[in-house]
């Protein structure tokens, strides 16, 4: 295994503890009474897939020397979508009212592929340059 792997295995495991600590600690507010949830407490299960998403942004901004490369601007549109969806579910909000959110987030993807600052191609345009 290469140390990219390992890293990436060890980023993997501490989103793992994380949300398992989260998770856990929620459930223990709520089994308390100190937090209260009603039907919809499962969409805290998302909180694992965020996680994992956060771990894998945050370390191709760290290959990428802080900038987001096209996976990682992916990845965050995912997290936003997902994040979008558990807020939902968890305070019951009326999908027929909150759908523009999805809307405005695909806006906001566009914005960060527009948004790069950078070249990333490398090299002429395909076509070869032009004279």
């Amino acid at each position: 295994m290469n140390e990219q792997q390992h890293s990436r295995g060890q980023g993997n495991a501490l989103a793992s503890a994380f949300a398992l600590i989260l998770i856990g600690g929620i459930f223990l507010l709520r089994n308390l009474d100190l937090l209260p949830m009603d039907s919809n407490w499962w969409a805290l299960l998302l909180l694992v897939p965020l996680f994992f998403l956060g771990t894998r942004i945050r370390e191709l901004r760290a290959r990428h020397g802080g900038g987001f490369p096209p996976e990682a601007r992916g990845a965050l549109t995912g997290f936003l979508s997902i994040a979008l969806v558990m807020v939902i579910f968890l305070f019951d909000l009326d999908w027929g009212d909150v759908w523009p959110l999805f809307i405005i987030l695909v806006g906001v993807s566009f914005l960060f592929g527009a948004s790069t600052g950078k070249n990333e191609t490398a090299g002429p345009p395909p076509g070869g340059p032009v004279s």
